[in-house]
């Protein structure tokens, strides 16, 4: 027999709220332990202590909600991230302990799992455990989402990527331009959606897709209406999840070596 889910059915199926937060915590104030600390900007000694102690209790807390998933005291382990939530969503322990609870929850509802998960995604974008939710959201929908690109493109060249799908009768494209320079500086990973408000700068088109067998896996090459030279991200959504890839269009190609230690790139003129 599973554990026992929280009885308060219709509070998990509530997405926790992340960010409700006193006034005075964004302020430069933070409460560690119940008491509000004070974070002065120009202090970064005093305010790496503040965090350490700001992410410490908030771990204390996670070991207690873990605890109670142990003993399946579903209750106390709903108040108990409920706490983590109003005190600590800046932590990095925040996004852990809701998906811990969620995962814990899939046992027997994974309805209400879902809920959470999406919560998680929506809430916790920039955190590692929204690309995990994003994966269970995947196990328990049926959906499954994947886009793939393997060259760089000329000008005028016509664009086709693959992508292959389960479970999605529509897929809606979406095409993105974005600066390249700022695009490598920030760090950003076109295969992680959760990322992908960060990315977006300037749509170019939006349409939709139909694969061709939605109920089962779906392959197809669809063509990217693009010819000018840039930097784009292509994104395919379905209901729950997304998919992404970065395309390049330009005149210039380069080729790669690389041995222990070194990077050796050729860079040449297509035309040339």
């Amino acid at each position: 027999m599973g554990p026992k889910a929280p009885s308060d059915a219709s509070d998990i199926r509530t997405p926790i709220r992340g960010h409700d937060l006193d006034a005075s915590t964004h302020r430069g104030s933070r409460d560690v332990g119940g008491a509000l600390v004070s974070v002065d900007d120009d202090q970064s000694g005093g305010r790496r202590k503040t965090d350490e102690a700001y992410e410490s209790a908030a771990r204390k807390l996670l070991d207690e909600m873990n605890a109670a998933i142990g003993k399946k005291d579903g209750e106390t382990a709903r108040r108990l991230l409920r706490r983590i939530e109003r005190r600590y969503a800046k932590s990095k322990i925040a996004p852990q302990a809701v998906y811990n609870f969620a995962m814990w929850v899939e046992r027997n509802d994974k309805k209400a799992a879902l809920t959470i998960y999406l919560g998680l995604m929506k809430r916790y974008a920039s955190s590692s455990y929204a690309n995990s939710a994003t994966y269970r959201v995947r196990s328990i929908t049926g959906e499954y989402l994947y886009m793939y690109s393997s060259k760089t493109y000329q000008p005028g060249e016509t664009i086709r990527v693959s992508v292959s799908s389960r479970a999605l009768p529509k897929l809606e494209m979406q095409l993105w331009s974005v600066d390249l320079f700022d695009y490598i500086q920030q760090g950003h990973d076109p295969h992680y959606p959760y990322l992908a408000k960060m990315r977006r700068r300037k749509m170019v088109k939006r349409w939709f897709e139909t694969p061709k067998n939605a109920r089962w896996y779906s392959y197809s090459n669809i063509e990217v209406p693009v010819k000018k030279p840039g930097t784009y991200l292509l994104f395919v959504n379905g209901k729950y999840t997304s998919a992404g890839v970065l395309l390049l269009v330009s005149d210039w190609g380069m080729v790669v070596k690389r041995s222990p230690g070194k990077i050796l790139a050729f860079l040449t003129h297509r035309s040339k």
